[in-house]
């Protein structure tokens, strides 16, 4: 595109033009479903209808959100797909890898699904998944989705289901105010914060509850799980941000859960979808 017609250039992930058009850059090839001759997984898309009830099992189930700062990458991509690949194999469970509607055509808050488990008519739902062994997982902007469906379900009881432990990679948390550690570089933190803006555009700020969830710390002991693992590459921006909601917040909230933060060396965000396969 000419440089004219661009607004916002966020190479090499994606572009926003000055029509509100989105060019999406990575993370939006498209695997169909199949068997994977590295891991043995086998895949299969689903519709996902709040209307469809889905029934009990036997092996634990983790809801994946993909990353992608609610603008870009879709759960179809080989990275995402072979991530989960490899989840479900060495963890031995069923993953649903989610795909949701995108920012700036729908708000970040559309990604909120209602999430109703129970009866249903996908087989491979009702045969082989344990209900009361559900874990949400998410990474950068949508590991913020999957703490405000742990945040629902602790405070709604979602029926049908029962939420054992959450693991965010990364996530997209932020603040107006900086904290011990963080980034005080007042152009790092407008890119930032002009992400945000991006993908949800009627926000009140670096401090709305969807990017900074602590500004709710009365609630934070209604987390609907027992357990909590932040992911933390160690030369993320947004890694103090991350032990800060995991180690001092959570602590202090009265949560009687258990909150481990894990700390992963000379990486980056995204650094295990470039070797995917097989960690």
């Amino acid at each position: 595109q000419p440089a004219d017609q661009i607004v916002f250039d966020n190479s090499p992930f994606f572009v926003l033009l000055k029509n509100g058009q989105i060019e999406r850059l990575m993370l939006e090839d498209f695997v169909p479903p199949s068997i994977d001759p590295i891991t043995s997984v086998d895949s299969k898309d689903i519709v996902y209808s709040p209307q469809l009830n889905l029934s009990a099992g036997k092996l634990p189930l983790v809801v994946y959100f993909h990353g992608g700062g609610f603008i870009f990458s879709t759960a179809f991509s080989h990275g995402y797909h072979n991530h989960l690949n490899s989840l479900a194999s060495k963890a031995k469970v069923i993953a649903i890898s989610v795909e949701f509607r995108r920012a700036p055509e729908d708000p970040h808050s559309n990604g909120l699904l209602p999430m109703q488990m129970g009866k249903g008519n996908e087989y491979w739902l009702n045969s082989y998944v344990d209900f009361d062994k559900v874990f949400l997982m998410g990474d950068r902007a949508e590991a913020n989705i999957a703490h405000h469906m742990g945040m629902r379900h602790g405070l709604e009881k979602l029926e049908g289901v029962k939420i054992e432990g959450m693991t965010l990679f990364y996530p997209y948390f932020w603040g107006k105010k900086p904290i011990v550690g963080e980034t005080t570089d007042a152009n790092e933190r407008a890119k930032i914060e002009k992400l945000w803006q991006i993908s949800r555009p009627n926000t009140s700020g670096s401090d709305d509850p969807l990017i900074n969830p602590v500004v709710e710390y009365s609630k934070l002991p209604s987390l609907g799980c027992n357990r909590l693992m932040v992911v933390l590459p160690a030369k993320d921006i947004l890694k103090h941000r991350g032990r800060y909601y995991a180690d001092q917040k959570f602590e202090e909230s009265g949560w009687k859960g258990e909150a481990e933060v894990y700390e992963i060396k000379r990486v980056d965000h995204g650094f295990y979808l470039a070797n995917a396969c097989h960690y």
